[in-house]
């Protein structure tokens, strides 16, 4: 028992460490891929902050150039109709990092065994031939994890997103399985295989979630580039009511105190955090999609024992 399980570790360190050097040989292919997707959301909510930040620091001398802007419902409608197009530069980046999140395990099983990528575009259609499968299924994992706003429900949750870890996989390389199949085939594979995916999920958390990010805010720290991001951003929080926000919070926990010179750092902190996070979706997708190959051969292996 303590060589299988001696075996189950060394067997993810290995997906792991492949995963890293199939992810780090392509990082300029899988990047290019990902600018969209992930700097599209930035932009476009950066965008539509702007927009309603340059709106309501001139609004005095718009109303004076038109008066028709002296009132309230005018001004609501203009702020909607002026960050609609940032909103749809928005919803297209996070629409194309949903198709990523199903694509990417079509292009990492073509890596996985071919060692190599093409056109990435192409993955695409693993997710727009199934669109309505596709739909179906980010509709089911979104719903389980609306659970997560409940503390009682975290353990149980995290129990129930191990099992389902494999859900993007199956649905990239068994295309006659429906949402609801889907699920049920993610967690038959990792059922007596928990441990073994519960480790893998740990190691990408803390590589993909904590140590890249960090070297990288460390970086920016080091190279002062937070202090140019700050500006703008102290500049966009002094119109914001933060000693009233502060105020309110105060009634209900007494000690709470704002540290409003370390707000901008760590809002530009978070953002960059966020970003590399995303970056290295494709590093998350050839690690569970190796876990899956290596699922589905041993269960080949065992079919073929007990036929003999």
């Amino acid at each position: 028992m303590a060589k299988k399980n001696e075996s189950k570790i060394v067997s993810v360190f290995k997906i792991i460490f492949e995963g890293l050097c199939l992810y780090f040989k392509n990082i300029d292919k899988f990047m290019k891929y990902m600018t969209f997707p992930i700097l599209g959301q930035v932009l476009g909510l950066i965008l539509i902050f702007s927009t309603q930040y340059l709106f309501a620091t001139n609004l005095e001398k718009i109303v004076v150039l038109s008066p028709i802007f002296d009132n309230v419902s005018v001004v609501f409608t203009t702020l909607l109709i002026i960050t609609i197009p940032a909103f749809i530069i928005f919803l297209a980046a996070f629409w194309k990092y949903l198709v990523a999140m199903g694509s990417l395990n079509s292009m990492a099983n073509n890596l996985i065994c071919s060692a190599k990528l093409d056109d990435l575009s192409i993955h695409n259609d693993t997710v727009n031939r199934r669109l309505g499968t596709y739909v179906s299924l980010l509709l089911i994992l979104s719903l389980i994890s609306f659970l997560g706003v409940i503390p009682l429900f975290w353990i149980p949750l995290l129990v129930v997103m191990i099992f389902l870890c494999l859900v993007f996989q199956v649905f990239a390389l068994e295309e006659n399985l429906n949402a609801i199949e889907i699920c049920k085939k993610s967690a038959k594979m990792i059922k007596g295989n928990f441990l073994k995916a519960s480790l893998l999920l740990f190691l990408l958390y803390v590589i993909s979630y904590i140590m890249i990010p960090e070297l990288i805010n460390y970086a920016f720290t080091k190279l002062s580039i937070y202090e140019i991001v700050n500006k703008p951003l102290e500049t966009y929080l002094a119109t914001l009511p933060l000693m009233e926000i502060q105020s309110m919070i105060q009634m209900f926990v007494p000690d709470f105190s704002l540290d409003f010179s370390a707000i901008p750092k760590t809002i530009a902190s978070i953002v960059v955090s966020t970003v590399v996070i995303c970056y290295t979706l494709p590093l998350r997708s050839i690690c569970c999609t190796m876990l899956y190959k290596d699922l589905e051969l041993k269960k080949l292996k065992e079919k073929k024992i007990k036929e003999l």
